[in-house]
């Protein structure tokens, strides 16, 4: 039964995404281009390094893509 249940534990792991032990860290160039994985940014700066951002709004203000009704909320 233990056996089983390591393999098991092992299939998991590697179906998941391969072995975690040799997996690479993100470079601060790789890990620019991620969404934003944790709380103010790759590096906790709250600073994107995102280029080709528009300095000013077009004539109009920006396109709308989507609405949504909102009530009360709280943050920092």
């Amino acid at each position: 039964m233990r056996r089983s249940v390591l393999a098991f534990t092992l299939l998991l792991i590697v179906s998941a995404g391969g072995n975690p032990l040799c997996g690479a860290a993100p470079t601060r160039e790789t890990r620019a281009s991620l969404d934003w994985p944790q709380w103010r940014g790759a590096d906790r700066t709250a600073v994107s390094a995102e280029t080709g951002l528009v300095d000013r709004w077009p004539d109009g203000g920006p396109r709308v893509v989507w609405r949504a009704k909102a009530g009360a909320g709280f943050s920092s």
